[in-house]
C-alpha cells in the first residue's frame, strides 16, 4: 500500500510540472471513476442531451486548470474523492439547468409529430405554381395583343418594375396619360 501511495504522489508531482505522459496516465487511472457516477447521476431525460464523455472532459479541463498547482492529494482516495464530487456537482447543475429552470426545461420539450411546423410542410409556398405562370403570361400576351407599339412599349416598362415618373420621362409623356392607359385597360391597373 505504501508503494501504491509513493507512485501516485511522484504521479501527481509529474502532472504539477506538466508531464504530459503523466497528465495521460492520470486520465487513464482516475477517469473511469468518474465516468462511473456521471452516469449513475445523469437523469435518463438529460441522456440523449448529454454524454457521459462530455461531463468527463469538462471535469478534467476543470481539474487541468487549477488544480494540480492548488491542492495536494496524498492518496489516490483522496483525488478519486475530488474528481467524483466535482463530477456530481456538474451533472447535478446539467440537472438543475435542463429539469428545473424554465428557459432549458427538457420536460417542456414535445415532438413535432402533429404539430403546426409539420402541418405547415403540407401548405402550398408564395411562389406560383408553374400553371398560374403560365396563365399569367397567357392573359399577359392577351392584354399586349392588338395594342399599339407605344402602349405595349409602356406596359412593358411597367411589368419591368420603373415608375410611372420613370417611364413618362423615358417615352416623353404625362405620367397621368399612363394612369389613364391603365384604367382603360382595366380599373384596378390604374393605382
Amino acid at each position: 500500500m505504501a508503494q501504491v501511495v509513493r507512485d501516485f504522489q511522484e504521479l501527481m508531482l509529474r502532472v504539477r510540472q506538466g508531464d504530459a505522459q503523466a497528465s495521460r496516465q492520470l486520465l487513464e487511472s482516475y477517469g473511469p471513476y468518474m465516468i462511473r457516477v456521471i452516469r449513475q447521476k445523469l437523469h435518463r431525460k438529460l441522456r440523449p442531451k448529454f454524454d457521459s464523455l462530455d461531463f468527463a472532459q469538462s471535469v478534467w479541463a476543470s481539474f487541468f486548470a487549477d488544480q494540480p498547482r492548488h491542492l495536494k492529494f496524498d492518496r489516490p482516495e483522496d483525488l478519486i474523492a475530488h474528481l467524483v464530487a466535482v463530477a456530481r456537482n456538474k451533472v447535478v447543475d446539467a440537472f438543475r439547468q435542463r429539469l428545473q429552470s424554465h428557459k432549458y426545461n427538457v420536460q417542456r420539450e414535445c415532438s413535432l409529430n402533429g404539430s403546426v411546423a409539420v402541418e405547415a410542410h403540407e401548405v402550398a409556398g408564395r411562389d406560383p405554381t408553374p400553371s398560374q405562370v403560365v396563365i399569367a403570361e397567357e392573359e399577359w400576351n392577351r392584354l399586349l395583343h392588338g395594342q399599339p407599339a407605344h402602349r405595349q412599349r409602356i406596359l412593358l416598362l411597367l411589368r419591368q418594375g420603373y415608375t410611372h415618373q420613370q417611364i413618362a420621362n423615358a417615352v416623353g409623356i404625362d405620367p397621368k396619360t399612363i394612369q389613364r392607359l391603365l384604367r382603360g385597360l382595366h380599373p384596378g391597373l390604374a393605382s
